[in-house]
């Protein structure tokens, strides 16, 4: 068997992205999101070790947050996209994977021009890709980061029935072969559709609910945060899992303060 994980949308450097515990500052300025992403990183540190041994992550794009130039920077842990970069890497590199593959993710988050995410492969000695496809045990499978995204549940699935049915298109035209399995990422929600044709994803993001004007003002309906995790078994069969951490928010006075995990109150600070 092959155990592939995929994680996406880390958005390292962001208030609420994933962040290692050597990387969460505790001050007086952070009280209110340290505790918070300690327990974000304390769940994608567990979930990890459960699923060992791991033969490949990918990860599908936006592991860093970027500068943060439309809200002025108030939203970042970091503006140092070279912190933010070893950030990443130290996600990554937790997962104990035996390799890494990468994606490229949105300019504005990872660089416009030069695309950061390139430094974080040669840390991980990893390839990275606008698309990314993988054969392991007959089973074809791709990764691209960007997918169109929806505010109605309805929208979410047609996204994904769209681009299976470019990638068939692409593939009648002879110009490679067509996927099993299609993974998206940023949209920071899950969806899955599964037909003959094979079965396509929206992966989880690893950015918090709360803490960003994209989570807080801007991203209508659910937002999930977690990943998924493909097995491959010898024979071409294939297996998933979405792992989601359901966060339950508490709002006092329009904001959120506290979450419910696992039926406890974790405050914000």
């Amino acid at each position: 068997m092959k155990r592939i994980v995929t994680v996406s949308d880390l958005h390292c450097g962001n208030i609420a992205g994933l962040t290692p515990p050597n990387f969460n500052p505790i001050s007086v300025e952070d009280a209110k999101m340290s505790g918070y992403r300690a327990t974000l990183y304390k769940w994608y540190q567990d979930e990890m070790d459960s699923l060992q041994p791991i033969d490949i992550v990918v990860c599908n794009g936006d592991a860093i947050d970027g500068q943060g130039k439309k809200t002025g920077g108030v939203e970042q842990l970091t503006t140092d996209r070279l912190k933010q970069i070893d950030m990443a890497t130290r996600c990554l590199l937790d997962t104990h994977a035996a390799k890494y593959h990468l994606t490229f993710g949105t300019g504005y988050h990872v660089g416009p021009e030069e695309d950061m995410e390139r430094e974080i492969a040669k840390n991980l000695d990893a390839h990275i890709k606008d698309v990314l496809t993988i054969e392991a045990r007959g089973l074809t499978l791709k990764w691209r980061h960007h997918i169109g995204t929806s505010q109605t549940p309805i929208g979410r699935a047609t996204a994904l029935l769209r681009e299976q049915t470019w990638d068939l298109l692409w593939a009648k035209d002879g110009e490679f072969a067509s996927a099993d399995v299609l993974t998206f990422g940023h949209a920071h929600y899950f969806e899955s559709v599964t037909n003959r044709f094979g079965t396509i994803f929206i992966s989880p993001g690893l950015q918090g609910l709360d803490g960003s004007s994209f989570g807080g003002r801007r991203m209508g309906g659910i937002i999930d945060f977690g990943f998924l995790h493909f097995d491959v078994e010898d024979d071409g069969g294939f297996s998933w899992e979405c792992h989601r951490l359901l966060q339950t928010p508490v709002v006092r006075k329009g904001k959120i303060d506290q979450f419910v995990y696992e039926g406890e109150l974790v405050p914000l600070g």
